[in-house]
């Protein structure tokens, strides 16, 4: 529908946004709704010759909703209404926003600004890095960051029972490359904003998200410190067969250092991760000693078997359709990796370390395998 000033209606509670574009009748405003992880378009509208546009939103009570308004295709506003929210978002000749009716979407937009001014920080060290000053802006970078995340966790705590404390956890800098969040030990910040949230707002969705990350990274915090903490010791031993129904037992793999790899064949993100992560890795670091022991936890045979064939991985893969090895391995979560290398004496060990992105995982290659 595109109209210049809309109301949705529904027989519920609903939540009311009046935007005022400074010099902009008759502008294109399209309104987006957040569902979890993905985004919808709820409304294309169009401000009168004042430049204004009122517009009504279904909101349950109980559960408030995150809101986007875009211009031109970027986005000018975000916005988390509870029912009953009446909300005035004004943008003036020079794009400035200013917003009144709604403290989380006030909380919400400075929280926004504020990554803005950190990403553009970070991007202005990079683009004066050269030889020369390589370790000074090292520093420099780690400081701005360091400071961003002190000043994240206090921002998370202090607003631990609003919903805008959520996209502050999920906090992506350059580009989605750095999550501020990305520590073992910020699980703790997420279990103790998830608890706070789901006694405030036990029927949002959101709220209910964050549970389940929050034990998530919990487990995986604890199952690390475990790892840490444990003595060198022979791994768990597999033996599991491969797409000729070879049994290939892991401690007789050749190599230097053993990427152990669990996943499942039948998540497309899965199968994306050997594309985009483990073949690179496997061309950057098999010559140097690396190998890939990857087990496919699946009952499904064939599907896992079409699966390596069509994505052709030069790797070992076997399958596990007992499932057994997630116990002997304690896995908490899919895809899952370990390294397994050599001492001093040949003995295979596990390493106590587990490893949450591509940066991590090539880091700790170039240390083992120089």
């Amino acid at each position: 529908m595109i109209a210049a000033a809309a109301a949705v209606s529904c027989t519920g509670n609903r939540a009311e946004i009046k935007l005022t574009l400074a010099g902009a009748p008759s502008e294109q405003v399209v309104v987006k709704a957040q569902n979890l992880n993905r985004y919808e378009v709820l409304d294309t509208l169009y401000t009168d010759d004042k430049g204004k546009l009122a517009y009504k939103v279904d909101v349950r009570k109980g559960d408030p909703e995150f809101f986007f308004l875009y211009r031109n295709d970027r986005r000018f506003a975000s916005l988390l209404l509870e029912a009953g929210d009446k909300v005035r978002v004004e943008v003036d000749a020079d794009g400035h926003l200013s917003m009144s009716g709604s403290e989380d979407s006030r909380l919400l937009a400075e929280l926004n600004e504020e990554q803005k001014k950190v990403d553009a920080a970070l991007s202005d060290i990079q683009n004066r890095l050269d030889e020369n000053n390589l370790q000074d802006l090292k520093v420099e970078f780690n400081k701005v960051y360091i400071d961003h995340y002190r000043s994240s966790v206090a921002f998370v705590m202090k607003h631990c029972k609003s919903l805008v404390s959520v996209p502050a956890l999920y906090e992506q800098l350059q580009g989605n490359a750095l999550p501020v969040f990305g520590r073992h030990t910020d699980a703790l910040v997420f279990k103790s904003v998830s608890d706070s949230l789901n006694k405030v707002w036990p029927e949002s969705r959101y709220a209910q998200a964050l549970a389940v990350e929050a034990q998530r990274r919990v487990n995986e915090m604890q199952l690390s410190m475990k790892l840490s903490e444990a003595e060198a010791r022979p791994f768990p031993e597999l033996v599991l067969k491969d797409r000729d129904l070879k049994d290939i037992k892991l401690s007789e793999v050749e190599a230097e250092c053993i990427m152990l790899h669990f996943w499942n064949p039948a998540e497309p993100a899965q199968k994306m991760f050997n594309v985009d992560v483990l073949f690179p890795l496997y061309k950057e670091f098999h010559k140097k000693g690396l190998e890939i022991y990857a087990v496919a936890l699946t009952s499904d045979r064939v599907g896992w078997g079409l699966t390596v064939g069509d994505q052709n991985l030069p790797w070992i893969n076997v399958c596990d359709p007992s499932m057994n090895a997630a116990a002997l391995y304690n896995l908490q979560q899919l895809p899952t990796t370990f390294f397994i290398n050599r001492d001093e004496e040949n003995q295979l060990v596990r390493a106590g370390e587990q490893f949450d992105g591509v940066e991590s995982i090539r880091k700790y290659l170039r240390k083992v395998l120089k």
